[in-house]
């Protein structure tokens, strides 16, 4: 059984696209049609996203390592997920899915809470402190490289080349 504490830190350890599928599969898509509309893909393309997301969820649950699909077995094994999830059955990657659909009243105000604490961090302070820093010396260095070469001509053909063309 899901509770939204696990279910908030195990889409903490998820990759970013598989974190922000999930998200929104639970809390504005819960279909794979509208799910595909929303990311702006293909209902096959959502569900073999959907179905690689579910299969990194379930493993951050329960910690076992589950070896990758082939493209071939995705292949055959999506239609099943995607008819699973449509009939809403009990069993593999699509009854977690749908648990985590019947959690969405819960886990949207958990995920808030979440970003909210996480933008408040001392850590995400300091990030965004170095990712000034980084603009700041990127614009200093274009403006000292531009105002060095500033005095010099910018192009210079070679003897025998052609200049640019006079106007007329």
């Amino acid at each position: 059984m899901l509770t939204v504490d696990r279910v908030v830190a195990a889409l903490g350890q998820l990759t970013p696209h598989a974190s922000h599928l999930l998200r929104s599969f639970a809390l504005a898509a819960p279909s794979v049609d509208r799910l595909a509309a929303l990311e702006g893909i293909g209902e096959p393309q959502a569900t073999i996203a959907l179905l690689r997301a579910a299969r990194e969820l379930a493993q951050a649950l329960d910690g076992q390592r589950r070896p990758p699909l082939s493209d071939h077995e995705e292949a055959s094994v999506a239609p099943r997920f995607a008819q699973a999830l449509a009939l809403r059955a009990t069993g593999g990657e699509a009854a977690l899915i749908l648990e985590l659909v019947a959690l969405a009243p819960a886990l949207g105000p958990a995920l808030e809470q979440q970003r909210d604490a996480e933008t408040r961090s001392p850590r995400h302070r300091a990030e965004t402190l170095l990712r000034w820093v980084a603009i700041v010396a990127i614009v200093a260095l274009s403006a000292w490289f531009y105002w060095k070469d500033h005095d010099h001509p910018k192009f210079e053909p070679r003897p025998g080349m052609p200049g640019p063309l006079a106007p007329k």
